[in-house]
């Protein structure tokens, strides 16, 4: 694992609580505080000066959220999640699976959609009981595992 993804690892909210949510706006809210993005108004989902902008007055209260959703920070963080568990064959098989809902073979794809609302709740204590070390053998890993794979 390079040191980068180490970095970006170690950024990770680890806590689990921020998981809960029963609507989308506290969804995206748990994501945000999960991947540790900065909630910035921006029209492209870049941070680049050029795009972020002013909330207009007329847009609802969802277009609004989704438009500070930070897509630079999130997607460092996924491939650097990526990077950390691509070796591990009941990661690999998940993320295979996942991508396979929407007919691709893209493991990363299949990453990504298990940050989705659906499956955002399961698969964070899961890979958050990995990166902290818990036993892939551990009989509550596996029921996790089996969990997860079977919702996806």
């Amino acid at each position: 694992m390079s040191d980068t993804t180490k970095s970006l690892l170690n950024e990770l909210q680890f806590d689990t609580t921020c998981i809960t949510y029963s609507n989308n706006t506290e969804y995206r809210a748990a994501l945000r505080r999960f991947f540790n993005m900065n909630p910035v108004f921006c029209l492209t989902g870049s941070l680049d000066d050029d795009a972020v902008g002013v909330i207009d007055e007329e847009l609802d209260p969802e277009t609004a959220d989704e438009l500070m959703y930070d897509t630079t920070t999130s997607m460092k963080m996924i491939t650097a999640i990526y990077e950390a568990t691509q070796h591990e064959p009941l990661f690999m098989d998940l993320y295979l699976h996942a991508a396979g809902r929407i007919f691709s073979e893209d493991a990363i794809m299949g990453l990504t959609l298990l940050f989705c609302y659906d499956h955002f709740s399961v698969f964070v204590p899961f890979l958050v009981n990995y990166l902290n070390g818990v036993s892939m053998g551990n009989e509550k890993f596996t029921n996790e595992y089996r969990e997860l794979y079977e919702s996806v």
